[in-house]
């Protein structure tokens, strides 16, 4: 599998109405964490307009109304449920509601994620680290058992995996410095490399896991970052151009084609931009491809052996 596998487009950047034309997801079920703003809302909008139902899962609170309110046209049936993936009781609490109701899942996105100054969750993990890839193992091991056979799982990474790969012994930075990207980085290799398990893992079920940079989009990711943050992101990507800035509809096309595109059954833990598969890279470039690190099993099945360690809990996958 190479670069070559694209969705096919008249634009440079394609809508997820284009991704989605001709597909009919009626009777389809998706969870969508980070749904209620951003690329989050625009990847449940476009799943309930093609008549999926999902359930938008972020944090409560007036966001979280304000965005399901305003699905209440969308063909599928879209219904909010709170969920803090920094705090593994309310983890626990959501996954257990789904489980009681029963429904099969047919698409699981991880794509809530933070980004900002060093701060530790409740059990001492550094909070991006903890939001971005445990409190996302965790759910995925919970609902393991509710994915339907064929299901799809997208793990909305970044071209900030770039920045770092996972540190496996020093994952909360006690013996470096801190800073927002390299924060940022090991988290979001950390998604790459949970594509790669969750694939190698249930792949069995015809269950496939894609990890995915959905473009430069402006969103309220950087709200917690500060001007030296955006200095050196600067330095090492130069300036971003205006006209490759995507609209949030347009950065969500990647995700939508990572769950819908037939010719990408059976290819799990691949890391898609650009609705194409990427290419692998040995050195960053901090803008294109994936880094050869964050799709290694090796290092993936390390990255499952670190969320159980700092959970505290085993998390099987079956």
């Amino acid at each position: 599998m190479t670069e070559a596998l694209a969705f096919s487009s008249a634009s440079r950047f394609p809508a997820t109405e284009e991704i989605l034309a001709g597909k009919d997801l009626r009777g389809k079920f998706a969870v969508v964490t980070g749904g209620s703003g951003g690329i989050g809302l625009a990847t449940v909008a476009a799943l309930a307009r093609a008549g999926a139902d999902v359930v938008v899962a972020s944090r409560p609170g007036d966001k979280l109304d304000s965005a399901v309110a305003s699905l209440s046209d969308a063909a599928g049936d879209t219904r909010g449920a709170g969920i803090d993936l920094a705090d593994l009781d309310s983890v626990d609490r959501f996954a257990d509601t789904l489980l009681e109701r029963g429904r099969p899942v047919d698409y699981l996105v991880n794509n809530a994620g933070v980004i900002g100054q060093h701060r530790v969750s409740s059990i001492g993990v550094e909070m991006g680290f903890m939001t971005n890839v445990v409190g996302h193992a965790v759910l995925a091991s919970r609902l393991a058992p509710l994915l339907a056979d064929g299901a799809r799982i997208a793990c909305v990474s970044s071209f900030g995996h770039h920045y770092s790969p996972v540190v496996f012994d020093d994952i909360n930075f006690d013996r470096r410095p801190y800073s927002a990207w390299s924060s940022y980085g090991q988290s979001k290799t950390g998604g790459c490399l949970m594509a790669v398990k969750l694939s190698a893992a249930l792949g069995r079920r015809g269950i496939d896991a894609f990890s995915l940079h959905p473009g430069q989009v402006h969103t309220e990711m950087g709200r917690d970052m500060v001007p030296a943050d955006m200095e050196t992101q600067k330095a090492k990507t130069g300036a971003i151009p205006p006209e490759d800035f995507m609209t949030v509809d347009e950065g969500a096309a990647t995700t939508i084609w990572s769950l819908t595109e037939p010719r990408l059954a059976g290819q799990g833990g691949l890391y898609l931009q650009d609705c194409a598969v990427a290419a692998v890279r040995d050195e960053p470039d901090y803008r294109t491809g994936v880094m050869s690190y964050a799709i290694d099993p090796a290092n993936a099945e390390e990255l499952w052996r670190t969320a159980e360690r700092l959970s505290g809990r085993q998390l099987p996958l079956r």
